[in-house]
C-alpha cells in the first residue's frame, strides 16, 4: 500500500496544499486500486461453473424440444452462434377442465380418462 505524503511549503496556502495532495493521490493510483479491490468478484469454483453450464444446457434442450413440438417460436436476433436468443410462445398450453376441488395430477387425469371410457 502506497501512502501519499505532502509537506506544506513556507509560502503555500491551504488550497495549494490540497491541490498538490489531490494531484499526488491521482497520480499514485491509490483510489483505483482500492475500488478494484472493493468491487472485485471472487473466482467461481469449478463446481459452480459446471452446475451453471449443466443448467444452461438443460434449459436449451427443453426450449429446443418445445420448438420442435411447435409450442414456442424461436427468434434469432443478432449473432448468437446459431442459437436463438429469445423464444416466443405461439400456442397457449391447454388446460383441461377440472371440477372445483378436483386434483390435477397426471395420475388423477389418467384414472379419470379410464373411468370415462
Amino acid at each position: 500500500m502506497i501512502n501519499v505524503e505532502i509537506t506544506r511549503n513556507a509560502n503555500e496556502n491551504a488550497l495549494g496544499v490540497l491541490r498538490r495532495f489531490s494531484r499526488k493521490v491521482q497520480s499514485s493510483g491509490v483510489i483505483p486500486r482500492k475500488r478494484s479491490l472493493r468491487y472485485a468478484d471472487r473466482v467461481k469454483s469449478h463446481f459452480k461453473i459446471k452446475a451453471k453450464t449443466l443448467k444452461t444446457l438443460k434449459y436449451r434442450a427443453e426450449q429446443a424440444e418445445l420448438v420442435k413440438l411447435g409450442w414456442i417460436e424461436a427468434t434469432y436476433l443478432g449473432a448468437t452462434h446459431g442459437r436463438p436468443n429469445s423464444y416466443r410462445l405461439t400456442v397457449p398450453a391447454p388446460v383441461p377442465p377440472v371440477a372445483p376441488g378436483a386434483v390435477r395430477t397426471p395420475a388423477a387425469q389418467c384414472i379419470r380418462r379410464i373411468m370415462e371410457c
